[in-house]
């Protein structure tokens, strides 16, 4: 839980169950409401009971999309290393980065691993365009010992050490949500799915009810 307005609530798109924060429409335990239960052999498939999981894939008693869990990717159990993302079922980095000894790295800007992964920058240099400089070159801006363009860059996004929080992106200096996502509170849900923005910002689904498609139900 986390301390908000002065009160210790779970976070968005889960209930507080016997003290323990739970997603109602994933957990066999409490599935659709507190202490609702499903049999041994049960899901919990949004928000009811099932033996099967449909298009995802069963892992104990969970339904995982393995093409973008990071802690199933591919498979139950196979988990990606920090700093890296579940895409198609193959742990990778982001974008424009690259795995350097099992770290993600963004050739182009880290000092460490600058225009290669075995190559890093003295004292007081920066990496820009994959070289070692003095100083950036605009419309770079130096943001510690990387150069980074404040419009575009994830964790300097505007300013440096300006971080967008997760599924989001930096565009024109500003953070916005990924596609079909929505900003609520200053984290990007899914209005169609979260029972805590459902179909808008702080519209809550009360239990036994979940959201589907935009609507408590």
């Amino acid at each position: 839980m986390s301390c908000t307005g002065g009160a210790c609530v779970c976070p968005l798109g889960q209930v507080a169950c016997s003290g323990t924060c739970v997603d109602l429409s994933t957990s066999p335990s409490d599935c659709s409401a507190c202490g609702a239960a499903c049999a041994p052999n049960e899901v919990c498939l949004q928000g009811a009971c099932a033996t099967g999981c449909g298009a995802a894939t069963r892992c104990g008693r969970s339904c995982i999309d393995v093409a973008s869990d990071p802690g199933h990717c591919g498979a139950c159990g196979k988990s990606c290393p920090s700093g890296t993302s579940c895409i198609g079922g193959t742990c990778a980095c982001s974008s424009g980065a690259v795995s350097c000894s099992g770290v993600c790295a963004t050739l182009a800007s880290d000092p460490a691993h600058c225009g290669s992964c075995t190559t890093s920058c003295s004292a007081g240099l920066v990496c820009n365009g994959g070289t070692c400089n003095a100083t950036c070159v605009p419309p770079a801006t130096r943001c510690g010992g990387s150069c980074v363009e404040l419009g575009t860059d994830k964790h300097n996004c505007g300013a440096c050490g300006v971080t967008c929080p997760t599924s989001s992106v930096c565009v024109a200096s500003a953070c916005s949500c990924n596609t079909n996502l929505t900003s609520c509170g200053g984290a990007c849900v899914d209005t169609r799915t979260d029972s805590s923005n459902c179909g808008g910002c702080g519209v809550t689904c009360a239990p036994p009810s979940s959201c589907k498609g935009t609507r408590c139900q």
